[in-house]
């Protein structure tokens, strides 16, 4: 799956590479939107290899494990970033719409301060490093 998600993603930054949209706002917004979601595709990639090498090295032991695990959580955040820097130029935080409507039929409970940019979920996706760093091999389980 990660082999063909880096495949698909790839394929799709080099088809909006040399898109001109300097003079075309809405074309401008459609390819952000390719890479937005590419180098989603490949932090995703990325996470599965990280989970597998990380559970891997829980199961089995085997630094190497351990340390590629470290290497695609490293990289993944390397793509979360890169989503940051296409979105927060041109999209603002925006409301959840989970918390924008009313709980179990309370109409009076609307939480309108909960906003989402990909930006607020780097400390979580920072995080799996260190869960990766700090994961220790149990034989035992």
């Amino acid at each position: 799956l990660a082999r063909m998600l880096e495949q698909d993603c790839q394929k799709a930054l080099h088809l909006v590479k040399n898109i001109k949209t300097a003079k075309n706002h809405s074309l401008m917004y459609e390819v952000a939107d390719v890479k937005a979601w590419a180098n989603l595709g490949l932090y995703f990639a990325q996470k599965l290899k990280g989970g597998v090498a990380l559970q891997t090295y829980r199961l089995r032991g085997g630094e190497e494990y351990k340390q590629n695990a470290v290497k695609h959580l490293e990289n993944a955040l390397r793509f979360w970033d890169t989503v940051i820097g296409i979105t927060r130029p041109i999209y603002n935080d925006m409301p959840l719409a989970a918390y924008s409507y009313p709980h179990q039929g309370n109409l009076s409970i609307i939480d309108t301060d909960r906003r989402f940019h990909w930006e607020g979920l780097r400390p979580d996706v920072a995080n799996d490093i260190e869960v990766a760093r700090n994961a220790v091999f149990n034989p035992g389980k």
